[in-house]
């Protein structure tokens, strides 16, 4: 009995062993993001001033060197103080991610690819009466919080400054003038069939704790209860307050090890996420999912980690995977999905489904009353409800 129980010991050890080379293999082969500031390229010194004001903006780019997705979940900008010099004046300091232009002051979360770049335009506004023998040097620090493959950094950036580099602008240093465009969406290219298959629904931001019914009752006229109902399911996990603000998320050693196994556009690639799927579907389940899938992938087959691990776990949204405020959020899927649908069919009459749908024609019917399937693929292949900030989780698809 002893020799048994020493050899299923052995056993065990070996593979633990074995277990864990894998995956620090993984983790080399893979690495992890490298984002910095370059302090080398600021361009744009640009300023208008006064007596008593005055406002300068400069462009800085945000650089991925590494070798995975960078989430940057926020950034901001300070004016470094010199002693009690600016305590009375009224100063103000912001961060615009030129690739997406916000005027409300949010840092709406980014995700920087390897070997991309994202400019940032920070803007200094200064008012009330001061010496400019203050600003001949200056420091503004920008401060970020970022992560990759592991857990979460915070890095501060010191941008030294002389106000003789900056020239005058020629237009106002005004968000709305620097940014015309900002604001205006681009019409998505749909074949004329399949857009008149669609009656995308748009909606107040969607909270935790609201009812479905309610946000049915709100938004479906009576004349459209005659269509098929979708949700998208990042929608309705959020009703179902399924959301996890990032910094509340804390992966162990183990969350981080297992993310290594995976693609980086795989939101599981994030030990954030992988730390929810294991809550999700227990350590257990997805460390023999991991190992199945390995064996699988050696074999020539695709998908049996999610075989194993269970649809739940396949529909977990990373970080920006969501509209603000959830960009900083852990999406789960959403709970008791063909119980809220046939909910849905009976209070209202409408055959209903939850989608997961993306700019890449990608379709996952999660689940659906009736046999739908085929039609649903076709009329969301082009994501109606968008990747954006849309604000239509609803689509309502007229019957074929």
């Amino acid at each position: 009995m002893l020799f048994y129980l020493a050899c299923a010991i052995g056993v065990i050890a070996i593979f633990a062993v074995l277990f864990y080379a894998a995956g620090r293999i993984m983790a080399a082969q893979h690495g992890d993001c490298n984002i910095f500031l370059d302090t080398e390229e600021i361009s744009e010194r640009r300023i208008e001033k006064d007596g008593t004001s005055m406002k300068l903006y400069f462009d800085i780019p945000f650089k991925n060197t590494g070798k995975q997705h960078g989430l940057i979940i926020d950034c901001d900008a300070r004016l470094q103080p010199k002693g009690d010099i600016f305590r009375f004046n009224e100063i103000s300091c912001r961060v615009i991610n030129k690739s997406n232009v916000r005027f409300d002051g949010y840092w709406e979360g980014l995700v920087l690819k390897p070997s991309k770049t994202a400019v940032l335009r920070v803007i200094l506004s200064v008012a009330g009466k001061f010496n400019e023998e203050d600003f001949e040097n200056f420091t503004v620090d920008i401060l970020a919080r970022y992560y990759g493959r592991g857990l979460m950094k915070f890095k501060r950036t010191e941008i030294k400054l002389a106000l003789k580099d900056f020239v005058k602008s020629e237009s106002p240093i005004d968000l709305a003038a620097m940014f015309p465009d900002a604001g205006k969406k681009q019409e998505r290219e749909v074949p004329a069939d399949i857009k008149s298959l669609t009656v995308p629904v748009r909606t107040h931001i969607l909270m935790p704790g609201e009812k479905l019914s309610d946000i049915i009752e709100k938004y479906v006229k009576p004349e459209e209860r005659k269509h098929i109902f979708t949700i998208a399911e990042s929608a309705l996990a959020i009703i179902q307050g399924r959301v996890y603000y990032v910094d509340d998320v804390n992966p162990g050693p183990l969350a981080v090890h297992l993310s290594h196994f995976f693609k980086m556009d795989s939101s599981l690639s994030s030990p954030y996420s992988m730390k929810k799927a294991m809550d999700e579907a227990g350590a257990l389940r997805i460390i023999a999912a991991v190992i199945i899938g390995m064996i699988g992938r050696c074999i020539g087959r695709s998908g049996d980690f999610y075989r194993v691990a269970g649809k739940d776990v396949t529909v977990i949204d990373d970080c920006t995977g969501t509209l603000p405020p959830f960009d900083k959020y852990i999406v789960m899927g959403p709970a008791d999905m063909k119980k809220e649908m046939e909910r849905v069919k009976e209070e209202t009459g409408m055959d209903a489904a939850i989608i997961d749908a993306n700019d890449l024609h990608k379709v996952d019917v999660l689940t659906q009353t009736g046999d739908l399937k085929a039609h649903l693929e076709r009329a969301m292949e082009y994501n109606p409800a968008g990747n954006g900030n849309e604000q239509t989780p609803i689509v309502l698809i007229k019957k074929s």
